[in-house]
């Protein structure tokens, strides 16, 4: 029993790790990056655009700040979202709210529909 609860310990341990690496990966390969954007605003300078890649990590190569996301995540640091300057953990709850409401709309509509198409179903 115990070496049951491990195996599929170690196999949820592995899938989150392959789903959280190509997560990442996903994002950091695809075309451009968060201040191509600033790049284009009149009001900002190439050098300027370029100081903030170190302030933020962008500077490191993808396997290192993946390394160094995953050590945060660990201890519950979801790190600092660009887009919103807050820290990710902050902005967990709206996220889960969204979600959550999703979620039960899809079952309000779901779980009906499917027991009408059960009743109708061809014997």
């Amino acid at each position: 029993m115990l070496t049951a609860v491990a195996r599929v310990a170690l196999r949820t341990g592995a899938v989150l790790l392959l789903v959280s690496l190509a997560t990442f990966a996903l994002g950091q390969f695809a075309p451009g990056e968060f201040f191509d954007e600033a790049r284009l605003a009149p009001g900002m300078s190439a050098g300027a655009v370029d100081g903030l890649r170190p302030r933020y990590g962008l500077d490191r190569p993808w396997p290192v700040r993946y390394g160094r996301w995953l050590a945060g995540a660990a201890h519950g640091d979801l790190g600092l979202s660009l887009a919103y300057n807050a820290l990710v953990a902050e902005r967990v709850g709206n996220t889960l709210l969204l979600a959550a409401s999703g979620a039960g709309l899809a079952w309000l509509i779901a779980v009906p529909w499917g027991a009408w198409a059960a009743g109708w179903a061809p014997c």
